[in-house]
């Protein structure tokens, strides 16, 4: 698949931004899911479940825009 995308810079420069970082967002998501996965695995009881409450939020934010973080 070939995609051409055009950009009127400077104007679009925070859109080509986006566009062109898009991966390392997706992998910034996934370093955060993982290091709060690690504190659940870690952490006592009490903290288990304030940790599972963002890991959970983080996958419900990203269904909502149309994206799983594991997703390629």
């Amino acid at each position: 698949m070939k995609i051409t995308l055009e950009f009127n810079l400077p104007e679009d420069r925070e859109e080509y931004e986006n566009c062109y970082k898009g991966q390392d967002y997706i992998n910034a998501i996934r370093d955060i899911v993982e290091f709060i996965k690690r504190r659940m695995d870690d952490d006592d009881k009490d903290t288990y479940y304030p940790y599972e409450r963002v890991y959970l939020e983080i996958f419900d934010i990203c269904k909502e825009h149309g994206f799983s973080p594991w997703e390629e």
